[in-house]
């Protein structure tokens, strides 16, 4: 069975795909969870029965999988990065070497499951279950398992670093070699466990117990590395150590207080940075503004402030002063960073991943350790940058996930243009010859004036600078593509009727697209907007004939009757 098919009989109400082989099928984005929920904890009904189904090195990333039977099911390979699988049964099932970044297992069943070299880095595994599972040499990297059930697995030799594992049971858990550095094990529960050759090295034990655990030879087999507060040893006495005691005294304060005390900066709160950046403020220079759900920073000066882990997912940056900002560990996942300045930035293992940096100035940043896999990088300075040990997005075979350079200067000064970067003379020929999927393309200072171009698939192109004034694209798909500083001055995105194919039935379809100060006066369009980004753009005159299914974003926009329009 094929992806489509299967995809088409479960929208016509067939739920049972028991045993069917899917193998390295792409069934990225679709939605198998129940439309129902239970009485007990929300649980969701209705979902595909996929018992003993072949997902192996399939593409599922972003699939909905919430309350679905995947019991005994191979996915070994499979990527299932950012998938929604809560309440999931995956009991015996073969996820040995899948990548399940930033994946949601909340109370999901993985009894017995084989996760050997899995990669849940930064997954949310709240109140899972892994009893029995084999997580060996797995990476759990920053990722929440609190609550989570842990018994008797086999976690030999994985990474667990920075982890919540607040009440976690780890009761009779293999954990011979583990790496437990900076996790916290808050009230957690290691009865019978064998940490032989464990690195225990700052990990926070509060309260936690350890009964008849087995530490030789551990890095910090003493407890004397780790933070230990009123816990259970493995004698059975409670002990406490000196930074124990020290923690606990802080943890009475606030995060915010203790920061402020300690380093003495002007501390601004979320909420008091977001009212001050709305009525109008730019300039934070030099302070510690917590910055929590911001869609927009436009034209900001945070130039030498400390912003150290930061959520920036899905912000749109743009003209903004992050020289010698340190942003290490911060989150940019889909973040669109346009002709910004982050000379001397400290972005040690930031993760990058899904990025758009476009016009930076990185020179002399620190990329130490930094996550950019499917980061594009066009019209960048990378001058001097520190690459060492950065994830490239191939590390698991993924070729599709790899950074992307176009126009970028490397830190050894030579010039980078990857594959999917072309110039409008290029574009024109492939053209010309009966090309038509330029999907991922990257077209920069390009001059495509006055084209006529049909049928096109643009899926995640990127415009840089290109002009394409009075031009004629007809019938193409524009889904995910980014526009930025372009000029569609009286261009024409028109429609054909007619059966032309899966894109173009309802003319050009800019879903999920971003247009970013972009001249769109007086053009026209006929098409689909749905969850369209539209940032800094000019309406005037403008004809955009388009449906959506969602909601369009306008901000800092000039409407076509000549009105200012800007919404945060």
């Amino acid at each position: 069975m094929k992806a489509k098919e299967l995809l088409e009989r479960y929208e016509a109400g067939e739920r049972d795909f028991s045993g069917v082989d899917l193998s390295k099928e792409n069934l990225s984005g679709a939605v198998w969870t129940g439309d129902g929920f239970g009485d007990e904890n929300d649980y969701p009904v209705g979902g595909a029965i996929l018992r003993g189904i072949n997902l192996s090195h399939a593409n599922l990333t972003q699939v909905r999988l919430d309350g679905v039977d995947l019991r005994e099911a191979n996915l070994q390979g499979a990527n299932l990065e950012t998938a929604l699988m809560t309440f999931a049964d995956l009991s015996d099932a073969n996820l040995s070497e899948a990548v399940l970044f930033r994946t949601s297992l909340s109370r999901a069943i993985l009894k017995r499951t084989n996760l050997k070299k899995a990669s849940l880095r930064q997954a949310t595994i709240i109140r899972a279950n892994f009893c029995d599972a084999n997580l060996e040499e797995a990476n759990l990297f920053e990722t929440n398992a609190e609550y989570t059930n842990f018994c008797r697995a086999n976690l030999k030799n994985s990474k667990l670093d920075i982890c919540e594992l607040y009440c976690a049971d780890l009761s009779g858990a293999d954990m011979r070699g583990i790496s437990l550095y900076f996790s916290r094990l808050d009230r957690a529960v290691a009865i019978a466990a064998n940490m032989t050759r464990a690195n225990l090295s700052r990990t926070r034990l509060r309260e936690a117990n350890l009964t008849d655990a087995n530490l030789t030879d551990s890095q910090g087999a003493e407890l004397d590395d780790a933070i230990l507060y009123e816990t259970i040893v493995p004698d059975g006495t409670m002990m406490s150590n000196e930074r124990g005691k020290t923690e606990i005294n802080r943890i009475v304060e606030s995060r915010e207080d203790f920061i402020k005390r300690v380093e003495k900066i002007d501390l601004i709160s979320s909420e008091d940075f977001r009212q001050r950046y709305e009525a109008g403020e730019r300039n934070f220079s030099g302070c510690r503004p917590r910055i929590r759900n911001s869609r927009f920073l436009l034209d900001i000066d945070l130039s030498r402030t400390n912003c150290i882990g930061t959520d920036l997912t899905d912000c749109i940056i743009t003209n903004a002063n992050l020289e010698k900002i340190n942003l290490q560990r911060a989150k940019f996942f889909n973040c669109k960073l346009i002709n910004s300045n982050l000379r001397g930035a400290n972005l040690r293992d930031a993760k990058l991943d899904s990025a758009s940096l476009i016009n930076v100035d990185l020179t002399d940043a620190d990329l130490t350790g930094a996550d950019l896999s499917y980061t594009r990088f066009i019209g960048a300075n990378l001058t001097n940058v520190n690459l060492t040990d950065i994830y490239m997005g191939s590390e698991f075979g993924y070729t599709n996930y790899e950074a992307r350079f176009a126009h970028t200067i490397m830190p050894d000064g030579s010039m980078r243009n990857d594959d999917l970067a072309i110039g409008a003379e290029e574009f024109l020929r492939r053209y010309a010859e009966g090309e038509r999927d330029f999907s991922g393309i990257i077209l920069h200072y390009a001059d495509l004036r006055d084209v006529e171009l049909r049928k096109i698939n643009f899926r995640k192109a990127y415009f840089n600078y290109v002009d394409l004034g009075s031009a004629n694209l007809i019938d193409s798909y524009f889904g995910s593509a980014k526009f930025i500083h372009c000029n569609l001055k009286k261009t024409k995105f028109e429609h054909i009727d007619g059966n032309i194919g899966r894109y173009y039935d309802y003319g050009c379809d800019f879903s999920f697209a971003y247009f970013i100060y972009v001249d769109m006066r007086q053009s026209h369009a006929v098409g689909t907007v749905t969850s369209t980004s539209f940032i800094e753009c000019n309406f005037e005159e403008a004809n955009w004939d388009c449906s959506a299914e969602d909601i369009v974003i306008y901000h800092n926009v000039i409407l076509e009757n000549g009105e200012f329009f800007s919404r945060m």
